[in-house]
Formats: structure tokens, C-alpha cells, sequence
């Protein structure tokens, strides 16, 4: 893998989180220097955190779950794919407010967004694995 294909993993990888916090800075009633770096701290603490988390759980569970691992990614893209067309068809009723830069709100959103980056973490493990 070159640098440029890196690159644009990474770009590809930070998407949502830019797309989540975008959003949340347009909604606050006062953009402060405090919110900024907030958000900024969180995500970015994240994205760098969650291919290194991906990674180590690739190199420890690589051999343990070779045989069915496939099986595992197709249980949860159904799940998530399940959940999204019940969500598209089935209308949510109730809208309330969420305050964006409460601390567990912020960390929840975090590890929502880059749940990829983990999973890229994971798969970069396997596939230098599969290399050897």
C-alpha cells in the first residue's frame, strides 16, 4: 500500500467525523473556542486511536478466527443493514434535542464515527498477515 492510497483512506475515514462535527457547529447557538477544540480533541483522539485498537485486536485474533471471520462480517453488515431499512420504512415519532458538547454525548459520537477506523485498523492486520 503507497502513501497517496493511504491518504485517501484517511480522507475517506475522517468523512463523518467532519460531516458529525460540521453539524454540530451549525447547530450551536454560540460557537466558542471551547466547543471547537472540544470536538476537535474528541474525534481526532479517536480516529487516531481506533485503527491502533483495530490493529492489535487483528494481530491477537487473527489465527483464532481465520475459519469464520467472513461470517462475522456478514452478521453484522445484515444487522446494520436491518436496523437501517426498519429505520427507512418504520418513521421515528419522537424528536428531541440532544446537547452535542455533553462529555458523554461527545464520547459515544466519537466511538460511533470511528468504528470504521477501527475496523481498517483490523483489516490492515489481516492483510499483512495474509502476506507472510
Amino acid at each position: 500500500m503507497n502513501f497517496w492510497e493511504l491518504i485517501l483512506i484517511s480522507v475517506g475515514l475522517a468523512m463523518d467525523c467532519f460531516a458529525v462535527s460540521f453539524s454540530a457547529g451549525a447547530a450551536q447557538k454560540e460557537l466558542t473556542l471551547k466547543n471547537t477544540l472540544l470536538l476537535a480533541f474528541f474525534f481526532g483522539l479517536f480516529q487516531g486511536l481506533m485503527p491502533l485498537i483495530g490493529w492489535f485486536w487483528g494481530e491477537a485474533f487473527t489465527e483464532n478466527i481465520s475459519y469464520f471471520d467472513h461470517w462475522i462480517a456478514f452478521f453484522i453488515l445484515l444487522i446494520i443493514g436491518g436496523k437501517m431499512l426498519l429505520e427507512g420504512i418504520i418513521p421515528n415519532k419522537k424528536q428531541k434535542t440532544i446537547n452535542i458538547m455533553k462529555p458523554t454525548t461527545l464520547l459515544f459520537l466519537s466511538i460511533a464515527t470511528s468504528i470504521d477506523a477501527l475496523a481498517v485498523g483490523f483489516s490492515f492486520s489481516m492483510l499483512r498477515n495474509c502476506v507472510k
